[in-house]
């Protein structure tokens, strides 16, 4: 383990999880990862069962008396990567407890449990969302103040990230938010491709939720990892908050449907709703203002539409 990076990533079995564990590991990193395979799951993480600078623990991170059950030896942590969250914001809608437990629980019981296991320089990281903003009208940006959430999910994430701030400041600890917009590529757990093309699959009509006119930025997951860790080494770094996104407007519903009906070589009917949202608790449109962080160096190179489509191809036509 001489001269490796110890990184603890919770939510490890997820689509970003999994994939970032397989980044790391690449990159000289000891991987600790921690799920409670609810969301995520064993296959995401298959590969890396015999890997031996992988190690799995099935726990509730959102549970501190299920947490202290767990030996992590004399270990000290370069990187602690805060992941876990509920990704299904519909649920959220349903059942407030939903957010409150598996978004801000699992960010309040981890710090307070891998405080111990934290160095002077140690970087802790969370992955955030763009929901934090709710209808706000311009293009997003790091420096807004006003941040006025429409759901339960965006409500726990903004909350998890005031609590990572004052207890970053409090114990002297760097620490990166990553605000993410929608996120799209293998391992599929949930979204509007996911969702469109299983509907097209097994119905006679492609029916879309809301009038298509939602219009939102995509990332890759490949390119988010990439963006993640070039950004986690940067060295005296003034800022701790990120947008990540393409320097694009988005893509619109409408589009996506069409071009997964193109990949699939469909000729069913679409039919979109009415209403301009989909369903309650969702922002139908808004864009990222990517400045600070291509000033940072780093640019996506894939525009929201390729990495629809690059999500598409690989998942279904690979």
């Amino acid at each position: 383990m001489k001269n490796k990076k110890i990184s603890i990533i919770t939510g490890v079995a997820g689509t970003i999880g999994s994939n970032l564990a397989k980044y790391l590991i690449k990159k000289n990193h000891q991987v600790y990862g921690f799920d409670n395979l609810i969301l995520g799951s064993l296959k995401n993480i298959y590969d890396l069962k015999k890997n031996k600078n992988f190690k799995f623990f099935k726990v509730d991170v959102s549970n501190e008396s299920h947490l202290q059950k767990i030996n992590l030896k004399n270990i000290k942590v370069d990187y602690l990567w805060l992941l876990a969250a509920n990704s299904d914001i519909r649920a959220g809608i349903k059942d407030y407890k939903v957010d409150l437990q598996n978004t801000f629980m699992t960010t309040l019981a981890s710090l307070n449990f891998f405080k111990k296991k934290l160095k002077k320089n140690s970087k802790i990281i969370f992955s955030s969302s763009s929901a934090v903003y709710g209808n706000y009208k311009n293009k997003f940006n790091e420096k807004e103040k006003k941040l006025v959430p429409i759901s339960n999910y965006g409500e726990n994430k903004l909350l998890s990230e005031l609590y990572i701030k004052r207890f970053c400041i409090f114990n002297k600890l760097k620490f990166l938010i990553f605000r993410f917009p929608n996120v799209v590529g293998k391992p599929f757990t949930h979204g509007v491709i996911f969702d469109l093309a299983n509907k097209l699959k097994k119905n006679k009509i492609l029916h879309v939720l809301g009038d298509g006119s939602q219009k939102k930025p995509y990332v890759h997951v490949e390119e988010l990892i990439k963006c993640m860790f070039f950004l986690s080494i940067k060295k005296n770094d003034k800022h701790n908050t990120y947008l990540l996104g393409p320097n694009d407007n988005g893509v619109e519903v409408k589009e996506i449907a069409k071009n997964i009906k193109l990949l699939f070589k469909s000729n069913k009917k679409i039919k979109f709703g009415i209403k301009k949202i989909g369903w309650t608790g969702d922002v139908p449109i808004y864009s990222y203002n990517t400045s600070r962080l291509q000033s940072s160096g780093f640019s996506f190179k894939n525009s929201s539409l390729e990495a629809v489509k690059k999500a598409i191809r690989e998942k279904y036509l690979s």
